[in-house]
């Protein structure tokens, strides 16, 4: 698409992580946001950040990505209101701490509604009006692990490989439309990923990872993303030492199956 500078950008999760700073870095290209997510609090303060980086507009819309039957009227009032989606980025999800045999169904349940529905759900809320209008930019933030099932993380590698797919599919149906996708797929980042994640009864796990208290700085994954849109790269793997993981599932799955049980972070 093109430089992103002044473009209409949506972000579910954008109260904290990489959503926030995907937000600060849309300001700092004078781009109109909208803000989403369940924090208010924490969404406003993101706003005021934005509006001090430069940001042109800023709407804040609060919302819970699991409330499925609220989302096709927030995406037609998001629309009216912004007079147009030029980026959407799904952003929100939660991430997982807990051996498949000790995690309750409903948890599998809750993280495929957070990281896959909600994101499929929100795309379908502005996807026939970009058809209309003949462009639009969708972006799935993912992970190295939907490319590889990973220790403890049964469901939400399952999410993950399930975005994938529809991404994929999305782009094969919708080019012709316009309509571009970037699917992000980032190793372990600097957040509270790892705080936030489900245990198997669906508490918060509440312990910072070694592999995200080590990770990426957010900041740079998140100008490395406006990179890929503006130069309209498909996908995006942004890994450190979990990028061998990827290319040895992929050319060298003896290998990996090898490997994969040794690994415990």
């Amino acid at each position: 698409m093109g430089k992103v500078d002044q473009s209409v950008v949506w972000i579910t999760g954008a109260s904290s992580g990489i959503g926030t700073e995907l937000a600060l870095a849309f300001a700092r290209k004078r781009c109109k946001l909208i803000l989403s997510g369940r924090n208010l609090e924490a969404l406003q303060t993101v706003a005021n950040q934005a509006e001090l980086l430069g940001a042109a507009q800023i709407w804040v819309k609060p919302f819970d990505v699991t409330d499925f039957s609220s989302i096709p009227n927030l995406g037609k009032q998001v629309w009216e209101e912004t007079g147009g989606v030029d980026i959407l980025i799904n952003n929100a999800g939660i991430s997982q701490r807990s051996l498949t045999a000790e995690t309750e169904l409903s948890v599998d349940q809750s993280i495929m509604n957070i990281n896959y529905f909600a994101a499929v759900a929100i795309t379908k809320s502005v996807l026939s009006s970009m058809i209309a209008r003949g462009r639009g930019h969708i972006v799935m933030m993912s992970s190295v692990v939907g490319y590889f099932g990973y220790f403890q993380r049964s469901a939400y590698a399952a999410s993950k490989h399930a975005l994938h797919g529809f991404t994929d599919s999305l782009w094969a149906e919708n080019k012709q439309h316009g309509i571009k996708t970037l699917l992000v797929t980032p190793g372990g980042v600097r957040t509270n990923i790892s705080l936030n994640a489900l245990n198997g009864k669906g508490e918060q796990f509440g312990q910072l990872d070694n592999l995200q208290a080590k990770g990426m700085d957010p900041d740079w994954v998140a100008r490395k993303v406006i990179l890929a849109i503006e130069t309209n790269q498909r996908e995006l793997l942004l890994a450190q030492k979990e990028r061998v993981l990827v290319v040895l599932r992929r050319f060298f799955p003896r290998i990996f199956f090898w490997i994969i049980p040794k690994i415990r972070q």
